[in-house]
């Protein structure tokens, strides 16, 4: 079984139905120095695409296999693999896509 993640239909969504063009230029001053030009947004649904095809796709088959395991009220393990994923996303940044680049 393989993923195939959508993005012709992500691309639909945020340029046809959400308009996102159009809904920063209607927020006007606050994010005038909002970096998140359509170009900026082509670029992040592309590497979204990469990181999905390339790290978390292969962990569909381990984690139906294996499965996440609580431990105890504070430990839950995940499958093989999932930490070294989050620790790719991490080190790419995608936990800071939402804040200021300083």
């Amino acid at each position: 079984r393989e993923y195939v993640v959508p993005q012709r239909e992500m691309n639909f969504m945020i340029k046809e139905v959400h308009e996102f063009d159009k809904h920063y230029d209607a927020l006007g001053p606050l994010f005038e120095d909002c970096q998140a030009d359509m170009d900026t947004v082509d670029m992040v649904v592309d590497e979204t695409v990469k990181l999905c095809h390339n790290e978390l796709e292969p962990l569909n088959q381990i984690a139906d296999t294996e499965g996440c395991v609580w431990k105890d009220e504070y430990t839950t393990t995940t499958p093989k693999g999932f930490k070294e994923a989050y620790d790719i996303y991490v080190e790419s940044g995608w936990q800071g896509l939402s804040f200021p680049p300083e």
